[in-house]
Protein backbone atom coordinates (compact mmCIF):
# COMPACT_ATOMS: atom_id res chain seq x y z
CA UNK A 1 0.00 0.00 0.00
CA UNK A 2 2.98 2.63 0.44
CA UNK A 3 4.25 1.69 -2.70
CA UNK A 4 1.06 2.30 -4.45
CA UNK A 5 0.46 5.83 -1.89
CA UNK A 6 4.21 6.85 -3.47
CA UNK A 7 2.84 6.09 -7.12
CA UNK A 8 -0.17 7.88 -6.31
CA UNK A 9 2.29 11.38 -4.95
CA UNK A 10 4.50 10.98 -7.95
CA UNK A 11 1.29 10.65 -10.53
CA UNK A 12 -0.43 13.98 -8.81
CA UNK A 13 2.97 15.69 -8.81
CA UNK A 14 3.47 15.06 -12.59
CA UNK A 15 -0.02 14.93 -13.99
CA UNK A 16 -2.96 16.69 -11.90
CA UNK A 17 -2.27 19.64 -14.11
CA UNK A 18 -3.07 18.24 -17.28
CA UNK A 19 -5.42 16.25 -15.57
CA UNK A 20 -7.88 19.56 -14.43
CA UNK A 21 -6.95 20.86 -18.49
CA UNK A 22 -8.41 17.14 -19.92
CA UNK A 23 -11.50 17.48 -17.80
CA UNK A 24 -11.69 20.97 -17.58
CA UNK A 25 -11.96 20.43 -21.27
CA UNK A 26 -14.42 17.89 -21.30
CA UNK A 27 -17.05 19.39 -19.05
CA UNK A 28 -16.43 23.08 -20.12
CA UNK A 29 -15.70 24.21 -16.34
CA UNK A 30 -12.06 24.05 -14.91
CA UNK A 31 -13.06 25.01 -11.07
CA UNK A 32 -14.99 22.04 -11.27
CA UNK A 33 -12.53 19.68 -13.13
CA UNK A 34 -9.72 20.80 -10.37
CA UNK A 35 -12.11 19.95 -7.45
CA UNK A 36 -13.39 16.32 -9.24
CA UNK A 37 -9.63 16.05 -9.98
CA UNK A 38 -8.56 17.00 -6.27
CA UNK A 39 -11.24 14.69 -4.86
CA UNK A 40 -10.02 12.06 -7.11
CA UNK A 41 -6.49 11.87 -5.55
CA UNK A 42 -8.01 12.14 -2.27
CA UNK A 43 -10.28 8.71 -2.89
CA UNK A 44 -7.62 7.20 -4.20
CA UNK A 45 -4.95 7.62 -1.59
CA UNK A 46 -7.47 7.21 1.06
CA UNK A 47 -8.98 3.19 -0.55
CA UNK A 48 -4.89 2.72 -2.39
CA UNK A 49 -5.40 -0.67 -0.73
CA UNK A 50 -8.52 -1.33 -3.30
CA UNK A 51 -5.93 -0.80 -6.14
CA UNK A 52 -6.04 -4.13 -8.37
CA UNK A 53 -3.42 -3.42 -10.43
CA UNK A 54 -3.55 -2.39 -14.32
CA UNK A 55 -2.84 1.45 -15.09
CA UNK A 56 -3.28 3.67 -11.72
CA UNK A 57 -3.53 6.83 -14.07
CA UNK A 58 -6.47 5.23 -15.97
CA UNK A 59 -7.74 4.29 -11.76
CA UNK A 60 -7.55 7.82 -10.74
CA UNK A 61 -9.01 9.03 -14.60
CA UNK A 62 -12.28 7.12 -13.53
CA UNK A 63 -12.56 8.51 -10.71
CA UNK A 64 -12.50 11.86 -11.82
CA UNK A 65 -14.84 11.72 -14.17
CA UNK A 66 -17.51 9.71 -12.20
CA UNK A 67 -16.99 12.98 -10.00
CA UNK A 68 -17.84 14.88 -12.61
CA UNK A 69 -20.37 13.17 -13.85
CA UNK A 70 -21.85 13.21 -10.21
CA UNK A 71 -21.57 16.79 -10.17
CA UNK A 72 -22.96 17.32 -13.83
CA UNK A 73 -26.00 15.20 -12.48
CA UNK A 74 -26.23 17.37 -9.55
CA UNK A 75 -26.03 21.02 -11.40
CA UNK A 76 -28.29 19.76 -14.02
CA UNK A 77 -25.72 20.01 -16.66
CA UNK A 78 -26.37 15.50 -17.43
CA UNK A 79 -29.80 14.49 -16.16
CA UNK A 80 -29.36 10.56 -17.59
CA UNK A 81 -28.31 8.44 -14.95
CA UNK A 82 -29.02 5.14 -17.70
CA UNK A 83 -25.80 5.33 -19.45
CA UNK A 84 -22.06 4.66 -18.35
CA UNK A 85 -20.16 7.70 -16.71
CA UNK A 86 -17.67 7.49 -19.92
CA UNK A 87 -20.56 8.38 -22.33
CA UNK A 88 -22.25 10.87 -19.84
CA UNK A 89 -18.53 12.78 -19.96
CA UNK A 90 -18.70 12.95 -23.99
CA UNK A 91 -22.27 14.00 -23.73
CA UNK A 92 -21.34 16.73 -21.90
CA UNK A 93 -18.45 17.58 -24.16
CA UNK A 94 -20.24 17.77 -26.62
CA UNK A 95 -22.26 20.19 -25.20
CA UNK A 96 -20.01 22.27 -22.46
CA UNK A 97 -17.25 22.65 -24.55
CA UNK A 98 -16.58 26.38 -25.06
CA UNK A 99 -15.72 27.47 -28.42
CA UNK A 100 -12.21 27.75 -28.96
CA UNK A 101 -9.37 26.93 -31.32
CA UNK A 102 -10.28 26.47 -34.86
CA UNK A 103 -14.13 26.29 -35.55
CA UNK A 104 -13.18 23.50 -38.59
CA UNK A 105 -11.81 21.19 -35.99
CA UNK A 106 -14.30 22.03 -33.77
CA UNK A 107 -17.18 21.07 -36.31
CA UNK A 108 -14.83 18.13 -37.28
CA UNK A 109 -14.80 16.82 -33.64
CA UNK A 110 -18.56 17.50 -32.99
CA UNK A 111 -19.74 15.51 -35.75
CA UNK A 112 -18.08 12.32 -34.55
CA UNK A 113 -19.81 9.67 -32.32
CA UNK A 114 -19.88 10.39 -28.50
CA UNK A 115 -17.50 7.28 -28.63
CA UNK A 116 -15.17 8.34 -31.31
CA UNK A 117 -15.13 11.97 -29.55
CA UNK A 118 -14.16 10.41 -26.27
CA UNK A 119 -11.48 7.93 -27.54
CA UNK A 120 -10.19 11.26 -29.03
CA UNK A 121 -10.81 13.08 -26.27
CA UNK A 122 -8.57 10.51 -23.95
CA UNK A 123 -5.74 9.91 -25.87
CA UNK A 124 -5.28 13.72 -27.20
CA UNK A 125 -6.98 15.78 -24.77
CA UNK A 126 -6.21 13.31 -21.51
CA UNK A 127 -3.32 11.76 -22.80
CA UNK A 128 -3.41 8.27 -21.62
CA UNK A 129 -2.39 5.58 -23.81
CA UNK A 130 -4.35 2.81 -25.84
CA UNK A 131 -4.07 0.34 -23.23
CA UNK A 132 -5.09 2.40 -20.22
CA UNK A 133 -7.77 3.66 -22.56
CA UNK A 134 -8.72 0.23 -23.06
CA UNK A 135 -8.84 -0.22 -19.43
CA UNK A 136 -11.02 2.44 -18.75
CA UNK A 137 -13.57 1.66 -21.55
CA UNK A 138 -13.59 -2.28 -20.99
CA UNK A 139 -12.69 -2.76 -24.79
CA UNK A 140 -9.53 -4.28 -26.26
CA UNK A 141 -6.26 -1.96 -26.94
CA UNK A 142 -6.65 -3.62 -30.69
CA UNK A 143 -10.67 -1.37 -30.40
CA UNK A 144 -8.83 1.51 -29.44
CA UNK A 145 -6.29 1.47 -31.91
CA UNK A 146 -8.73 1.07 -34.99
CA UNK A 147 -11.30 3.23 -33.35
CA UNK A 148 -8.29 5.98 -33.44
CA UNK A 149 -7.03 5.13 -36.66
CA UNK A 150 -10.35 5.12 -38.44
CA UNK A 151 -11.09 8.31 -36.63
CA UNK A 152 -8.02 10.01 -37.55
CA UNK A 153 -9.43 9.41 -41.01
CA UNK A 154 -12.59 10.76 -40.59
CA UNK A 155 -11.07 13.71 -39.26
CA UNK A 156 -8.64 14.14 -42.20
CA UNK A 157 -11.93 13.58 -44.34
CA UNK A 158 -13.32 16.06 -42.82
CA UNK A 159 -11.12 18.89 -42.74
CA UNK A 160 -10.23 18.74 -46.39
CA UNK A 161 -10.40 22.17 -48.32
CA UNK A 162 -13.42 21.92 -50.33
CA UNK A 163 -14.10 22.33 -53.97
CA UNK A 164 -13.58 25.00 -55.14
CA UNK A 165 -13.98 25.50 -58.95
CA UNK A 166 -13.15 21.91 -59.30
CA UNK A 167 -9.85 21.85 -57.35
CA UNK A 168 -9.91 20.36 -54.33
Amino acid sequence: MAAAIRDLELLYRERFNGFVGALGAAVGDRHLAEECVQAAFVGAVANAASFRGGSLAAWVWRIAVNRAVDAGRRDGRFTRPDIPPWEALAGMAARDLPPAGDPAVRAALMALSPRRRLVVFLRYFADLGQGEIAELLGTSEGTVAATLSQTRRLLKEALQPTEVGGVR
